[in-house]
């Protein structure tokens, strides 16, 4: 397993993430493949885990089509709540142009804000590491 996690490594954290997730959906993980309306009721309900999951299944089209914009919408919340992963994944967003407009300040201000908390990707972006 660990062998499969190293080579996966240059994939990045999104494109790893979304494995994970499709290994879980085999797997019958119910976080995952639950109803998208629970999922969501947890996510307007304040679960900043929940609002990671959905930003991430609309991200990535997981059993909903496709929605740079609505992804960028649950990433923020996330994000607000301190979550690393979705304070990373804004600031690819920002970087990028997709589903906000392209703002490398807000970029900046995202990714700082997951290097703060030790990630090795972010501190790279902000020049830390």
């Amino acid at each position: 397993m660990k062998a499969i996690f190293h080579s996966m490594q240059p994939l990045g954290k999104t494109a790893f993430r979304l494995l994970w997730f499709t290994f879980l959906i085999g797997l019958g993980c119910q976080v995952i493949t639950g109803p998208l309306d629970d999922l969501r009721k947890k996510a307007e309900g304040g679960d900043a885990q929940a609002q990671l999951v959905l930003a991430e299944r609309y991200d990535a089209g997981i059993g909903v089509s496709k929605d740079s914009t609505e992804a960028a919408k649950w990433y923020l919340k996330a994000a607000e709540q301190g979550l690393v992963e979705a304070q990373y994944n804004r600031g690819v967003m920002y970087d990028k142009g997709e589903g906000v407009q392209k703002d490398l300040a807000m970029a900046f201000h995202w990714f700082s804000a997951a290097a703060e908390q030790g990630d090795p990707a972010a501190q790279n972006w902000v020049g830390w590491a």
